[in-house]
């Protein structure tokens, strides 16, 4: 984690919902600055961390389970023109064997108050493939696994080549050394994600 004095601070905002056997508990960074200046990324931020905290299957008529979710968060790298944030999720299922965890990343331009993208860093999938393909790469897991680190990264690679970085292009952190892209598909099970990390250049 890299944190720089700024001219605006990060507070903490808390959201508790309940509607239909699904709680809610969920915490998510808000920026405070001179006047609205951040209300669209906070209301973007809000609404990501809503979207990641709800079913992504519709839930039958018949079953009443209580859904809860709780998510919380990271300030990976911060300074006056850049925020990158990780928030990590897990939902408990009533009567489920195990929690479900996944992690999502979301990093900001400050200056133009808009969402930065894999390809600001990087003019072709290319120039990824070759610093994910060196020695420098590291895996992180969260969850239950089934894959090697080797695994992982082979497979991030071939969805890399294949989608042209569509599948990651918002999903990832940064600091002042590293590219951290997440995945929460790889491994087949409900409950894993992954995070790949490689040096920015």
């Amino acid at each position: 984690t890299t944190v720089t004095q700024t001219s605006y601070s990060v507070i903490k905002a808390k959201m508790n919902v309940e509607t239909n056997n699904i709680i809610r508990e969920l915490e998510y960074p808000q920026l405070e600055g001179e006047g609205d200046k951040y209300k669209e990324i906070n209301d973007f931020i809000k609404t990501k961390v809503f979207e990641w905290n709800s079913p992504v299957i519709e839930i039958k008529e018949d079953d009443d389970r209580q859904r809860y979710y709780a998510s919380d968060y990271e300030i990976i790298y911060q300074t006056e023109d850049i925020i990158s944030i990780g928030f990590h999720c897990c939902l408990y299922a009533e009567h489920g064997a195990y929690p479900i965890d996944s992690y999502n990343g979301l990093t900001f331009d400050l200056n133009t108050l808009s969402t930065i993208t894999l390809d600001t860093y990087f003019d072709n999938v290319e120039s990824i493939l070759t610093l994910i393909d060196t020695d420098n790469y590291a895996v992180a897991f969260g969850g239950f696994h089934l894959f090697t680190k080797e695994e992982t990264k082979e497979a991030m690679l071939t969805i890399l080549e294949n989608d042209k970085m569509n599948t990651y292009i918002d999903n990832f952190c940064i600091d002042n050394e590293y590219v951290y892209i997440i995945d929460n598909e790889i491994p087949n099970v409900l409950g894993d994600y992954s995070v790949i990390k490689f040096p920015i250049s």
